[in-house]
C-alpha cells in the first residue's frame, strides 16, 4: 500500500456538492519510480484560465456600490470604464471586488463522483490525454506552489479518477468561497502528478500570470 506523508498547515473546505479538501502542504512522497526528466506523460495541461470573464450588468440596470446588498444589485464602473461590472463585499473586505464568470474548458470533471458535480468556475485547467487509448490515472495530485512562502496548495491526492478517452479532456476547478476567486492569477506554476501503469509521472506548467479577465487563456 502506497503511503502518502503530508505536512498540513491548513485546510480549506470546498463546499460544492462532494467536498474536496485543500491543504497547504510541506512535502509529499509516491513509492512509485519517478520517470526521467523529459519523459512522454500519458496525460498533460492544455489549457489554464486563472482569470475568466468579468460579469457586466446592462447599462439600463440600477446597481449599487455600497455593503449592505448582495452582488446580484452591486455594481462598480471603476473596473471597466464605461461598463457596469458585478462585484461583491466578501468577508472582510473593504471594497467591492469584481465578479468573474462560471466557465470550464469541457463539461467533463476530471474528479467524476469526487467532485462537485459541476466544473463551471472563474479557474480551472484541462487534462488532456495523449494516448491512442483510454487512461485511468491513480493517486491523482494538483499542486500549486505559493509565491510568497515555502506553503503549497495542494487537492488530493484521488486514489483513482475516472478514465479519460484516447486524446480527450476533462477539466479540473477552482471554487472560490467568500472570495471572487481562489487563486492569484499572477506568477502561479500548476503541477499535476499521478500513477499510471505503475509509474509516477509528475507535469507542471511554466510560470503563469493572467491579468485580461477575458477569455484568453493563461495557457
Amino acid at each position: 500500500m502506497k503511503t502518502l506523508h503530508f505536512v498540513i498547515v491548513s485546510i480549506i473546505l470546498i463546499g460544492l456538492g462532494n467536498c474536496n479538501c485543500f491543504a497547504f502542504a510541506q512535502d509529499s512522497y509516491q513509492n512509485s519510480p519517478s520517470l526521467p526528466e523529459g519523459t512522454n506523460p500519458p496525460a498533460i495541461i492544455t489549457q489554464v484560465e486563472l482569470a475568466s470573464p468579468f460579469v457586466f450588468f446592462p447599462d439600463n440596470q440600477t446597481c449599487y456600490d455600497k455593503p449592505g446588498f448582495n452582488s446580484a444589485h452591486t455594481c462598480s464602473t471603476d473596473i471597466v470604464p464605461g461598463h457596469k461590472v458585478q462585484c461583491g463585499y466578501f468577508i472582510g473586505g473593504k471594497t467591492c471586488e469584481p465578479i468573474h464568470q462560471y466557465a470550464s474548458g469541457t463539461n467533463k470533471d476530471c474528479l467524476g463522483s469526487q467532485g462537485s458535480g459541476n466544473v463551471r468556475a472563474p479557474q480551472w485547467f484541462d487534462i488532456y490525454n495523449t494516448q491512442d487509448k483510454p487512461i485511468q490515472l491513480q493517486y491523482f495530485d494538483v499542486k500549486i506552489p505559493s509565491t510568497v512562502s515555502s506553503g503549497i496548495t495542494e487537492a488530493g491526492p484521488y486514489y483513482s479518477i475516472p478514465e479519460i478517452g484516447p486524446h480527450e479532456k476533462c477539466t479540473f476547478s477552482f471554487f472560490p468561497i467568500d472570495m471572487p476567486m481562489m487563486l492569484d492569477p499572477t506568477n502561479r506554476t500548476i503541477l499535476i502528478s499521478y500513477d499510471y501503469n505503475g509509474k509516477h509521472y509528475t507535469t507542471p506548467t511554466p510560470l503563469l500570470t493572467d491579468v485580461y479577465n477575458d477569455d484568453r487563456m493563461a495557457v
